[in-house]
């Protein structure tokens, strides 16, 4: 790696990482996500400022692909030189942007969401060319003609689905602020997303995985991976986990998740742990958040054990999986884990049951076969 990106960056994984951290404070993840993978080629090829412009033009894609090459790596350079990102343009919409977010708390929504669907909604104005709040108010034809607009670009029905939800927020929104009548992204069918398969861990690789976080780290980053799996969090409701929330003697803790509110339920082991991290917190007042780190930081630590404990890339939804899958596995009813996970609907719990459904099968082969 060329000397102009400083001492302090001879490790690249290091400089992605921080990189990345700094980029969430201006950007959604995903947009984060798209520039780190563009530096991350960079510096490996080249590597040096000065010859940054020279590497750019050798990249044989379009002009617009390079243009934005050229600023994800001055990006990568004002994250270098300690600088600050320039202020965005004021948007019109900005301000209706902040009131939609106050909605969306008021409606139970947290972590990603308050980024995402903002994001997501502003895309929708964009399109639509709105130049002030009374060009916001469209119908059926206009919403159908967004979702045909997402599919040609290619999305995934996963993808669709997710700026629908977003959309029927914010129509939401409007017509209880009376900004609309009604909301025509009601009344377009969800997108059926495809089945995926549900990625988790068996029993004695969580158990490698927790005996190689308690080997390398210390008790809170341990502690941190532990409650993924034991309680099935998500990453975003783990970073956001306050002492108040934790209640001691009922070994359960408040959660604040995309769904609202619930309870998880903590082990013997992991509530010892809790008070002995209490004790050596600089910061344990009931609404100190108990880890103070960004949901990004966890994922790298979870990365981390999983790969010393060579069971290669594993993220925090992988033990979330987990979780619903060894409860399965044992014989809980769905409708339980469904509240213990927060899902919304059923459905979601249900891709946990492809595990019974094996075990049923194997035993219906034990039966009837020789």
């Amino acid at each position: 790696m060329s000397k102009n990106l400083g001492k302090d960056y001879s490790d690249i994984q290091r400089l992605l990482r921080d990189f990345r951290e700094w980029l969430m404070e201006y950007y959604t993840p995903d947009t984060a996500k798209v520039v780190v993978k563009t530096v991350k080629r960079f510096l490996r090829e080249c590597g040096d400022f000065e010859r940054a412009k020279e590497w750019v033009a050798m990249q044989g894609k379009s002009e617009n692909y390079r243009r934005n090459l050229r600023k994800h790596i001055s990006l990568l350079q004002r994250f270098v030189e300690g600088k600050e990102i320039k202020e965005k343009v004021q948007k019109w919409y900005d301000p209706l942007m902040d009131e939609f977010r106050a909605y969306l708390r008021t409606r139970g929504h947290r972590g990603k969401t308050l980024s995402t669907y903002p994001y997501q909604v502003g895309y929708f104005i964009r399109w639509l060319g709105a130049q002030d709040g009374d060009n916001l108010k469209v119908g059926m034809i206009e919403a159908n003609k967004f979702m045909i607009h997402l599919a040609q670009r290619g999305l995934s029905n996963s993808g669709m689905a997710s700026y629908l939800d977003a959309l029927r927020a914010f129509y939401d929104f409007l017509v209880v602020t009376g900004r609309a009548e009604k909301n025509p992204f009601r009344e377009i069918p969800r997108p059926k997303r495809m089945r995926r398969e549900v990625r988790f861990l068996t029993k004695r690789e969580v158990r490698r995985l927790l005996a190689t976080a308690k080997r390398i780290f210390d008790l809170r980053r341990y502690l941190a991976i532990r409650l993924l799996y034991v309680t099935g969090m998500r990453v975003g409701e783990l970073a956001e986990l306050r002492w108040g929330d934790i209640d001691i003697t009922r070994k359960r803790a408040l959660v604040r998740g995309k769904t609202g509110e619930r309870y998880v339920l903590l082990d013997d082991i992991t509530v010892g742990l809790l008070l002995k991290l209490r004790k050596e917190a600089r910061f344990s007042e009931k609404t100190a958040r108990v880890f103070r780190v960004r949901p990004q930081t966890i994922r790298e630590w979870v990365r981390r054990a999983g790969e010393e404990a060579g069971l290669g890339r594993i993220t925090p939804h992988m033990l979330r999986h987990s979780f619903g899958t060894h409860l399965i596995q044992a014989g809980v009813h769905e409708r339980v884990v469904q509240a213990l996970l927060g899902h919304e609907s059923i459905q979601s719990t249900m891709v946990y049951t492809h595990v019974r459904d094996e075990d049923l099968r194997e035993a219906h082969k034990k039966l009837f076969l020789p």
